[in-house]
């Protein structure tokens, strides 16, 4: 048997969470490729209807038990209703036996909508282990395009709210019967690809056409992640490594090592004071208790401190960088000079003006004259080096070296000074409150 994770985050970067569109929970399968969700142009299976009517999975999961194809559960999103709203994350826990169960499925309803949904229609597109039973993880970002949003045929797309999940239904099942077969979602109505006015669901949400953007292929809604589980003993300093595929590492208790290396890989510190790599892909630590020091590296990261002084670093790409409680350090250094490709635009969600600090290593911001400084006496020596400016506009053109837009939250390298443009520098992180100058350290 192999614990296995999978993972769920809805990766829509277009709009808010009320303006964009957002899916329900998911119900997922490890299979042997027996069990077919759907197959277009047949008609939904009750199952399927009811998953993507009213995002219930009771007779779903009474199909697959029937099917005695593997095992199956749903997950749901970190959120109040368990919906997977922006930037919301699922976690959900398995025992597989790979050499019997290959085979990876999921499904679940795309909101607001009459009977949109998102599925693999092909039963053995995701092989998360080979014929030998070896894990090799999936990783897969469904869009809008050709192979993403699904209609289920089973309700008139009339948007009328009343019909309308996540629009105004109060009741399940109570549109209008289609009886057509499953096919490609057409879009909303007034959407990009469908044409014509706004319907319900345009009108209430702006940003939900999950069409727009070549047809949809740049409309990212969901991103999965099958995952290895391992997890470190429940005392002592362990140094857990994963491999090139996607991995859970957990360190549990004890000053713990995790490496996530290869794949898109989650790490969890646990208790003590640990060190967490995640290496190369898109990557998600956590520190949780202790005082914990993350390294994203390569790729898009997400860093989450939790409770501790924690020491934040999300490498290259551009990472989201959550201290948490108490008193944190967010690092910005490469040991080499300013490029914007190794230091990526970071976005720091949770910044605390009394309590963090914005770390800034002289070897990267080479232009920066002022002496060392520290949490005891933070800042710039040189105050003209550092400045807050109302818009981004002006940032262009500022003579400090670094500079806070308050327009956009923007933080600016300006090794041109007064110069139009930022030579060799550039945007480099996103920081929501304002800014001062000690709210730095150099080092």
């Amino acid at each position: 048997m192999t614990d296995v994770r999978v993972l769920i985050q809805n990766v829509v970067s277009e709009g808010t969470e009320t303006s964009s569109v957002f899916f329900s929970p998911a119900w997922v399968a490890f299979h042997n490729g027996g069990f077919d969700t759907f197959t277009t142009p047949e008609p939904a299976t009750e199952g399927l209807e009811r998953l993507a009517e009213d995002a219930t999975f009771d007779a779903i999961t009474a199909e697959f038990a029937s099917s005695e194809s593997g095992i199956d559960g749903v997950i749901e999103a970190n959120t109040t209703s368990g919906a997977f709203t922006l930037g919301s994350l699922g976690l959900g826990a398995f025992d597989v036996d790979g050499s019997l169960y290959r085979y990876f499925s999921y499904a679940s309803m795309i909101l607001p909508s009459n009977d949109a949904f998102i599925a693999n229609g092909n039963p053995v597109a995701f092989d998360v282990f080979d014929e030998s039973g070896n894990f090799l993880g999936v990783d897969t970002i469904v869009n809008g395009g050709q192979d993403g949003v699904w209609d289920a045929g089973t309700e008139v797309n009339d948007e009328i709210p009343e019909n309308t999940a996540a629009l105004g239904q109060t009741e399940p099942n109570t549109g209008v019967d289609e009886n057509a077969g499953t096919s490609l979602h057409v879009g909303f109505l007034g959407s990009q690809r469908l044409g014509g006015e706004p319907g319900g669901i345009l009108t209430a949400r702006e940003d939900a056409d999950f069409t727009i953007g070549d047809d949809g292929e740049d409309f990212e809604i969901a991103r999965i992640t099958v995952l290895q589980d391992v997890a470190g003993a429940t005392s002592g300093d362990n140094r857990l490594n994963g491999l090139e595929t996607p991995d859970s590492i957990r360190g549990l208790a004890g000053n713990d090592t995790l490496n996530g290396f290869g794949g898109r890989d989650w790490l969890v510190g646990g208790r003590g004071n640990d060190l967490l790599r995640g290496g190369a892909g898109d990557d998600i630590l956590e520190g949780r208790t202790g005082v914990d020091h993350l390294l994203g590296g390569a790729g898009d990261d997400m860093l989450k401190g939790g409770a501790g002084n924690d020491r934040l670093n999300g490498g290259a790409g551009n990472d989201t960088l959550m201290g948490g409680s108490k008193s944190d350090l967010f690092i910005f250094n490469t040991n080499e000079a300013f490029d914007t490709d190794d230091v990526g635009v970071d976005t720091i969600t949770d910044f605390n003006t009394d309590d963090d600090f914005i770390l800034l290593d002289r070897d990267t911001f080479a232009a920066i004259t002022s002496v060392s400084s520290s949490k005891a006496s933070p800042g710039f020596s040189v105050s003209t080096e550092f400045t807050v400016v109302d818009t981004n506009a002006e940032a262009n053109t500022s003579e400090a070296l670094i500079v806070h837009s308050l327009e956009s939250g923007n933080l600016y390298y300006n090794p041109d000074g007064a110069t139009a443009g930022f030579g060799n520098g550039g945007l480099f992180a996103n920081v929501t409150p304002e800014l001062e100058g000690d709210n730095f350290i150099l080092r």
